[in-house]
């Protein structure tokens, strides 16, 4: 158990050392006029296709024949 809190606690020391060299990093494109813009802000993601389906509309025979196609061989 102790081999993993130090492994832990190394990640830890590890983060925290990247986090600071990130601002280090940053603080000199400020210092050159470059501007910064995070990745993560730029880029987002969405939940949801902005794709719409067309909506179809079958009838009860049309229905239970498609349900009957997927369990073909089962009654």
């Amino acid at each position: 158990m102790e081999d993993i809190q130090e492994k832990y606690n190394h990640l830890l020391q590890q983060n925290e050392a990247l986090r600071q060299e990130n601002e280090v990093l940053k603080s000199l494109l400020y210092a050159h006029g470059i501007e910064y813009k995070p990745k993560h802000v730029e880029e987002k993601v969405v939940a949801y296709s902005p794709i719409t389906l067309p909506s179809v509309k079958f009838s009860i025979e049309e229905r239970v024949a498609i349900f009957h196609s997927l369990f073909k061989g089962r009654e």
